[in-house]
């Protein structure tokens, strides 16, 4: 869970959030946590083409 944090800067709120609702969970935190797992299922793909690119940092 904390490489996701780490890696997926977007998702930081919403795991945050969620973990303080572990203890009593309702319907909205699961819905929510399946939105957060899909969106970072779909974005581990673009993820790893960034990483596969060389960085050039010439034109900064």
């Amino acid at each position: 869970m904390h490489t996701i944090v780490i890696s997926q800067l977007d998702c930081a709120y919403t795991v945050n959030n969620l973990e303080k609702h572990l203890s009593c969970l309702n319907l909205l935190h699961i819905q929510t946590l399946k939105y957060t797992m899909q969106f970072i299922k779909c974005t581990l793909f673009y993820q790893r083409i960034e990483e596969d690119q060389p960085r050039n940092f010439a034109a900064w």
